[in-house]
């Protein structure tokens, strides 16, 4: 069986999860597969406006996203047809062509929405091969359905209820949860980790940046480093690194970085969270069984994952540094609160999810081979 894993770099979570699920393939002594960026088949100015064109609009036109990703999604979808997007993505994608005609792969692996629609296209001419489509959202647009996907893997029910919504006949849904890396599945000694960041016994909080509002970071920082410990991540905000990295000085506990270059550990020593709630981060985070604050939402998808992680009682929604300070003054305070989130992500949390969607997809593989 060769397989091939397809992503997009819009954001990082598409691209983790299909590494994700090449890891489990591959300890499983499976050698035959491929993981690529769909976009590298596309022209480059398509690249760099799909992906950091992406960006800058969820990062500064918020309000022009959501307009979007409404407009377009579920019945709505008459404002943006899927033939005019279809067109599109094969337009951009034609290089893929040759790679199919070449690679010749059995089953595709997709965690992106654009790779459901263009191997559609090209199913049964170019590909005779099976697709299946892992959504890597606790919500789920109507771009992620195409008449070409054989399966899809799903995060929760509620989710697997809005394909079937959508039209998906409910034989061709799992619901699997979102596929993490095996290096969040293991339990690392707590003193080790502490070491290891330069921490001491107690609560630790860890912060992600890079995308989130600069000034409710530094702010929760200045009030918080004195009297919790905390591990902060500031990715490409060069601005926030450079407000907070000279209160290490004076506060201890204070560790930042501008990438954290082991975020398993990270969340490994982490008594709670502070991030955006994409996908994967939040995966990741009920994986750890990390008390959430959610900041900062996408509209559209990211606030679907906040929404759904509230009222499940895994997370606080903070919408400025204040909200920051109360919810992590009261994590630190209070064991009970920690517990009783913990416990909210026992139905969430599903483990070696990689590893069952590779089960799962070599099951299916066997049956059609048996029947065809």
């Amino acid at each position: 069986m060769r397989v091939l894993i397809l992503y997009a770099s819009a954001g990082n979570g598409h691209k983790r999860a299909a590494q994700a699920v090449y890891e489990a393939f591959v300890n499983a002594g499976h050698n035959e597969i491929s993981i690529l960026d769909i976009l590298d088949f596309t022209p480059s100015w398509f690249k760099s406006f799909y992906s950091s064109g992406y960006m800058k609009i969820v990062t500064n036109a918020k309000w022009l996203w959501k307009l979007a990703y409404e407009i377009s999604d579920k019945g709505k979808g008459r404002f943006f047809p899927k033939s005019w997007r279809s067109f599109i993505n094969k337009m951009m994608a034609r290089k893929l062509i040759g790679f199919l005609e070449e690679y010749k792969p059995d089953v595709i692996i997709s965690t992106h929405f654009m790779a459901n629609d263009v191997i559609s296209m090209f199913k049964g001419n170019l590909c005779n091969c099976s697709l299946v489509s892992i959504v890597t959202d606790y919500t789920a647009h109507s771009f992620w359905v195409s008449e070409g996907v054989d399966h899809y893997f799903a995060a929760i029910d509620a989710v697997k209820d809005e394909l079937v919504y959508m039209g998906v006949p409910e034989h061709k849904i799992t619901v699997s949860g979102i596929p993490v890396p095996q290096s969040f599945l293991e339990q690392l000694p707590r003193e080790e980790l502490l070491r290891y960041f330069g921490l001491s016994e107690g609560f630790v909080a860890l912060m992600i940046g890079g995308t989130v509002r600069t000034e409710m970071l530094i702010d929760a920082v200045k009030v918080l480093s004195r009297d919790i410990q905390m591990i902060v991540g500031c990715g490409k905000d060069h601005k926030l690194y450079d407000e907070i990295k000279p209160l290490e000085d004076v506060a201890k506990g204070l560790k930042v970085y501008k990438m954290i270059d082991d975020m398993t550990k990270a969340m490994s020593v982490a008594d709670a969270i502070v991030t955006k709630p994409g996908g994967l981060v939040v995966t990741e985070s009920l994986t750890k069984r990390i008390p959430m604050i959610l900041v900062d939402p996408i509209p559209g998808q990211e606030d679907g994952n906040r929404r759904i992680m509230t009222q499940l009682g895994a997370a606080f929604t903070a919408n400025n540094s204040i909200d920051i300070i109360k919810y992590l003054t009261l994590l630190k305070s209070s064991q009970e609160q920690r517990d009783t989130m913990r416990q909210a992500m026992e139905g969430l949390a599903q483990g070696d999810v990689a590893g069952r969607i590779f089960s799962h997809i070599v099951q299916m593989y066997s049956s059609q081979a048996n029947n065809g």
